[in-house]
């Protein structure tokens, strides 16, 4: 579900599981602005019971959720991490600490018709560092790889945030 981006582990994990339980382990983990209920529909491919609400999360969230797994705060997290690093799709924030002192951890990217992002853990200087980038209805991979880089160079040339 992770590294591959499957709309189709997504959707069974959410039928397994149940939106109910999703939403409390979030709550429960201080994500009050998250919110599963959409499953994932695809172009050819629209599930059952697909939900009523969109879903919806917050850059502040996506990059908590990211430190909270990388500093293994909770149980099962080292296969998240695992999961993370594996990413088959590189093409964001990989690409875009290319040219860097940054070493590339893991990320998790994602696309819709509304936004383009990626949320990512890099190592810098013997710092940990996390960050979500999200552009609006461009999907210019190109301006949120150079946007991932400028974090970079700034933490370079400055310090830590």
């Amino acid at each position: 579900m992770i590294n591959q981006s499957s709309n189709i582990a997504t959707n069974q994990l959410i039928d397994y599981v149940g939106r109910d339980y999703i939403n409390q382990v979030m709550r429960d983990r201080g994500f009050s602005k998250t919110l599963v209920n959409y499953k994932m529909v695809g172009e050819s491919t629209y599930p059952a019971n697909a939900g009523s609400t969109p879903n919806r999360t917050t850059t502040d969230e996506l990059t908590e959720m990211m430190r909270q797994i990388y500093r293994q705060e909770h149980p099962g997290d080292e296969v998240l991490i695992d999961a993370l690093a594996s990413q088959y799709d590189i093409v964001l924030g990989h690409d875009g600490l290319r040219g860097t002192d940054a070493l590339w951890m893991g990320e998790k990217t994602g696309q819709n018709s509304k936004a383009l992002g990626t949320t990512l853990a890099f190592q810098m200087s013997g710092e940990m560092y996390f960050a979500t980038v999200i552009l609006d209805y461009s999907a210019n991979e190109r301006a949120l790889r150079n946007a991932v880089k400028a974090i970079a160079k700034h933490i370079m040339e400055e310090g830590s945030l």
